[in-house]
């Protein structure tokens, strides 16, 4: 979360008399130190807020504080220049340097590699991760594809052949127009009972089974076998007297309910 302070209550006095202070308490000033100073002196002239993570630094108010960040940054990165180069290759130091002080360079590459490793560990373990989160998403994908392609065969073997092994042999033994005429009333009475299916709610309850009812007899006659046809037709003759008992009975509710309002409407006239 990056940190900033409330601008509103600064005050100039005060933040200067800060910045003496902790600057005449240090012996020796480095760019750190004087970024280190500059925030103690900020908390203790202003309140501290928080910003969210995408939030830049805004605690430079004046053109003065943003130079001297800015040259303490500038110097901060020469020194660190520096020592990269005086620590990753021995031609940058003198004889003296190098002799002086080897074990603080070995604590410092053992320290990054150290570092380093880490961070190949952690890069490592997401790698893993996402790595196994990828194969599950294209197993899930190729299992969805598979079943997709399964479905497609199915529909096309239907489309063709009908949906029972014993109505595949039939189509298969019919003459071509037979064949053609045979499956497009298959389709037909498919189609009617799909679109049946979607008019579920705007049907009265009673009208709908008695409709769902008939137009499967219709296709189980269609698909029937000759030996088992007039079982058939005898099941949906059935459904279509009841399909008309229905479609009556609801028709007698309709006008009863319309003349139940019109001899509402007419007494309320004489009334």
């Amino acid at each position: 979360m990056v940190r900033r302070w409330d601008t509103s209550v600064f005050s100039a006095e005060l933040f200067a008399e800060a910045l003496r202070l902790h600057c005449f308490s240090e012996v020796a000033v480095d760019p750190a130190t004087l970024i280190s100073t500059l925030r103690r002196a900020c908390d203790e002239t202003m309140p501290r807020l928080s910003g969210g993570r995408n939030r830049t630094n805004v605690y430079w108010w004046t053109e003065e504080i943003a130079e001297l960040r800015t040259a303490c940054q500038r110097a901060q990165a020469t020194l660190r220049r520096t020592r990269d180069r005086t620590l990753r290759s021995l031609r940058a130091g003198t004889f003296r340097a190098r002799k002086k002080s080897p074990e603080a360079w070995q604590r410092v590459a053992e320290a990054a590699a150290k570092v380093t490793q880490q961070l190949q560990r952690a890069w490592l373990v997401a790698r893993a991760s996402e790595a196994e989160e990828e194969v599950d998403i294209g197993r899930r994908r190729a299992t969805a594809r598979g079943a997709a392609a399964a479905a497609r065969a199915e529909r096309r073997r239907n489309s063709r052949f009908g949906r029972h092994p014993t109505l595949r042999r039939r189509i298969r033994e019919m003459e071509g127009e037979e064949q053609v005429r045979f499956r497009r009333r298959a389709h037909q009475l498919m189609d009617n009972i799909r679109h049946l299916e979607e008019r579920q709610h705007r049907v009265p309850r009673e009208v709908w089974l008695a409709e769902m009812a008939h137009n499967r007899a219709r296709l189980d006659a269609h698909d029937a076998e000759p030996d088992a046809a007039e079982a058939a037709q005898a099941i949906l003759e059935d459904a279509l007297r009841r399909l008309q008992a229905a479609r009556r009975q609801q028709r007698n509710i309709r006008q009863r309910a319309y003349r139940q309002r019109a001899s509402a409407g007419s007494q309320a006239q004489r009334g």
